[in-house]
């Protein structure tokens, strides 16, 4: 399963990133970064009740690659990353598998130098009252990324 938005945003950012690359410009940076988590969960009985066979054990994995290119000179960035999650589930009746591909994130952010406001726009991390308010929910499998525009202004 796809969501809509996750082929149409990498092929903006990667479009975009080509067009940096090619573009001759000096001083661009690139840098790769992995994240990758495995957990397992199992269950005996879900009811308190023992006739009903409900066992139930999970395999959750994730697997993020981020694609960052910087610019410092011209304060500017673009990032990527997609994620393939997936549920390897056993239980009494059958045996299965969910995979899902997704963008988590892909912005392109400029900050500027001399004053340190910095303007954001795609789909990202947004954390706000110390991640109560909004947050990444990192324990989830999927996690949480919003597309939007951020602008941060220093006090």
């Amino acid at each position: 399963m796809v969501r809509s938005s996750g082929i149409r945003l990498p092929v903006v950012v990667a479009a975009l990133s080509f067009a940096a690359w090619t573009s001759g410009q000096e001083g661009w940076d690139y840098r790769i970064s992995i994240e990758a988590r495995v957990r397992g969960e199992a269950r005996d009985n879900l009811d308190f009740f023992d006739a009903r066979n409900d066992r139930r054990d999970d395999l959750f994995g994730r697997l993020r690659v981020g694609f960052t290119m910087t610019n410092p000179e011209e304060g500017i960035t673009i990032f990527l990353q997609p994620q393939e999650s997936y549920d390897q589930y056993f239980t009494p009746a059958r045996n299965d598998n969910d995979h899902y591909l997704d963008t988590y994130q892909a912005y392109v952010e400029y900050r500027d130098k001399v004053d340190g406001w910095a303007l954001r726009g795609g789909r990202q991390d947004l954390t706000m009252g110390r991640k109560r308010i909004f947050g990444a929910g990192y324990w989830g499998n999927f996690g949480r990324s919003y597309d939007g525009v951020r602008l941060d202004w220093p006090l």
